[in-house]
């Protein structure tokens, strides 16, 4: 957590092109990752790879997006009212992607498995 806090306050100093350049370099790779594991792994690893899959496309939706207005209201109630400098919820933005991709990837795991003892 305090790695991520340094990170956070570094991505303050770089400059907003970069950050959203880096970003975007990371969803794309992520989001190959996981199309190449939809269609060439098997199991618990497909199933990962469709539920984190899920949740990157649905940033580009409406819900996706009702999300995320969520999560930048939360960011107003942690900093008080003061607002988050958008270099640091860049950042914040997408670890908060990133962990909830990972965790619906993980639960699909797991509903496999289950669905498939039945």
């Amino acid at each position: 957590m305090t790695l991520f806090a340094l990170l956070c306050g570094v991505a303050v100093f770089v400059p907003i092109e970069i950050s959203h350049l880096l970003i975007g370099l990371f969803w794309l790779i992520a989001i190959s990752l996981l199309l190449l594991g939809i269609i060439m792994g098997r199991g618990d690893r497909r199933a990962f790879c469709v539920g984190a899959f899920v949740v990157s496309a649905s940033v580009w939706t409406d819900l996706g997006g009702r999300f995320m207005l969520g999560v930048h209201y939360f960011y107003d109630i942690l900093s008080l009212g003061q607002g988050v400098p958008l270099a640091a919820m860049l950042w914040l933005d997408l670890a908060v992607l990133a962990g909830t991709a990972a965790a619906v990837g993980w639960l699909c795991a797991r509903a496999r498995t289950f669905f498939e003892a039945g």
